[in-house]
């Protein structure tokens, strides 16, 4: 499958899901063999969902994007990203990929790319932590894969896959994964990284980031199935701006911002040759 037009969205509903192939994949529903070509422009804005308070419960507005497929829950295989893209969200969650969104524990990744820059903005002018009943908002951007669950074989970020981010709220931001839970190999990130945390007028600070040069937060807590990260590299530079630290935690990392969890079992082969 093929995309070469134009897509644009203006999402209203409480979930949203964005590709350029597919939204949402069911289980049993492989994606192998896509690519998109075409400009992306995906809009996701919490005042159109009728919603004053963003979060409830298990009703929070959450946000999926990718440049092939937004959420998936089968395997995803040689998957390529060619089209820019833009994603514009002020919902309590999203999951932001060029190429894959949100890849759910049985949705393994293999032989993916991106080589197209992707901007997100991600926050709310009138962003209150108090309207967030029941949690505080957090996102999930990468160069490639916004959150994969599953392992991840062969996947990398090209250059001119810039990644561009404007934000006000806190997140795991990393070149090719921005949150991983499953063994990833051979994962590659040779396009630059930009984060901006003043948007809209308002500064983030005292809320939780993580940033990495492949992955921003690695996490495993099952001992009885680890993971490894193995033969990862970063070339791209990565660039923070406007981040008010004064309390709470951040993690920076040229491969991983954050590793942790008893499943995890071990980090080699890893390189890091980017500006940091």
């Amino acid at each position: 499958c093929y995309n070469y037009g134009q897509v644009e969205t203006n999402a209203t509903g409480l979930y949203a899901y964005f590709g350029g192939i597919v939204g949402l994949t069911k289980d049993g529903s492989t994606t192998t063999n896509c690519a998109n070509y075409g400009k992306l422009t995906f809009k996701h804005d919490i005042s159109a969902c009728g919603r004053t308070d963003v979060f409830n419960g298990e009703t929070a507005v959450k946000s999926f994007y990718g440049g092939v497929v937004g959420y998936a829950q089968d395997i995803v295989s040689n998957c390529h990203n060619y089209g820019v893209g833009e994603c514009h969200t002020s919902s309590m969650e999203s999951c932001c990929g060029a190429t894959i969104g949100y890849a759910t524990a049985t949705s393994p990744i293999s032989n993916c790319s991106n080589s197209a820059a992707t901007t997100c903005y991600i926050g709310h002018i009138a962003l209150v932590l108090s309207d967030y009943t029941g949690g505080e908002p957090y996102h999930y951007i990468g160069g490639v894969i916004g959150n994969g669950k599953a392992n991840v074989d062969n996947v990398v970020n090209y250059e001119g896959g810039d990644l561009t981010v404007y934000t006000n709220v806190g997140g795991d931001f990393g070149g090719v994964i921005g949150y991983a839970a499953g063994s990833n190999i051979k994962l590659e990130n040779k396009a630059p990284m930009t984060l901006d945390f003043t948007y809209l007028g308002q500064t983030l600070a005292n809320k939780a980031i993580m940033i990495g040069g492949v992955i921003a937060k690695n996490y495993a807590n099952n001992p009885d199935n680890k993971i490894t990260v193995d033969s990862c590299t970063n070339s791209g530079k990565l660039t923070v701006k406007n981040y008010a630290y004064t309390a709470g935690f951040s993690y920076f990392g040229g491969i991983i911002g954050s590793n942790d969890g008893d499943g995890i079992e071990s980090i080699k082969n890893c390189i890091n040759t980017g500006d940091i």
